[in-house]
């Protein structure tokens, strides 16, 4: 025993372990970077999951579009237009006033009006909604639609293509201008919940744009003759889909933050 501890470096490497640390630390560097990894993966999703941020821009648009209630409704009689995205009774959903050179008629009051709050709204909407490419694809969207327009008016050819009659006659265009922000956000968050959303709230917003939805109400057997339910009941149904969704996924992150 005298002669093994009187050996230099026999009790720093007792029973080989020396070659065992060795060969752990050796590991241990290709080990923990891919651990690493994967724990702020997991983090992430967590957080992700957890924050639910993407409630806000949800509630933020729905009370938007309950903004253009009176607006649609002051508008909602028979008028010349010139502006972009008529609903019932020709009413522009943008300020795009063509000049009077071009031989197009002024919009009236109640038209503009409801068009300058769409684009105050939605440009607005867009810088607070706390997600800039969300927001930089809505502001960009809105901005061409403003210049499209009058060229569409003026030079029919192909920008009339995008300006489609089926998705203008009821001036609900705008809400097709979110729906496409609400994609890109979705991807940015890497959500299925909110890709589920996005599907669910553009479907609303195209049968809201081209169909009237007071006829399935009055196949069940309710009928108005006033101007709002010709406004009212295709508004409607985006504005319900972004405010049910908001309120859901704000339910979910402080259940969630109660577990």
């Amino acid at each position: 025993m005298s002669e093994d501890t009187g050996r230099p470096g026999a009790a720093a490497d007792p029973a080989g372990s020396g070659g065992t640390r060795d060969a752990g630390t050796s590991a241990d560097p290709d080990a923990q970077p891919g651990e690493l990894l994967s724990e702020l993966a997991v983090l992430r999703r967590r957080v992700r999951t957890a924050r639910h941020a993407y409630w806000f821009p949800l509630a933020l648009f729905g009370l938007i579009g309950c903004g253009t209630i009176p607006f649609y409704l002051a508008g909602s009689r028979p008028a010349p237009t010139s502006g972009v995205f008529v609903v019932q009774g020709d009413i522009p959903a943008l300020p795009v006033v063509a000049p009077a050179a071009a031989g197009l008629p002024g919009a009236p009051v109640s038209s503009v009006l409801l068009g300058f709050y769409w684009l105050l709204a939605l440009v607005g909407g867009f810088l607070v909604m706390m997600a800039r490419g969300a927001a930089i694809t809505g502001i960009i969207l809105t901005a061409l639609v403003l210049v499209l327009w009058p060229v569409s008016r003026l030079r029919p050819g192909w920008p009339g293509l995008l300006f489609p009659w089926f998705l203008t006659i009821h001036g609900m265009f705008p809400f097709l201008i979110i729906a496409v922000s609400l994609f890109v956000l979705a991807r940015a968050e890497r959500s299925w919940g909110l890709t589920a959303i996005a599907v669910l709230f553009l479907t609303a917003a195209l049968v809201a744009c081209s169909y009237h939805v007071e006829n399935v109400i009055g196949r069940l057997g309710y009928f108005s003759g006033a101007a709002w339910f010709g406004v009212l009941p295709n508004l409607a149904l985006p504005v319900g889909v972004l405010l049910l969704s908001g309120a859901a996924v704000l339910g979910a992150r402080r259940w969630q933050a109660a577990r």
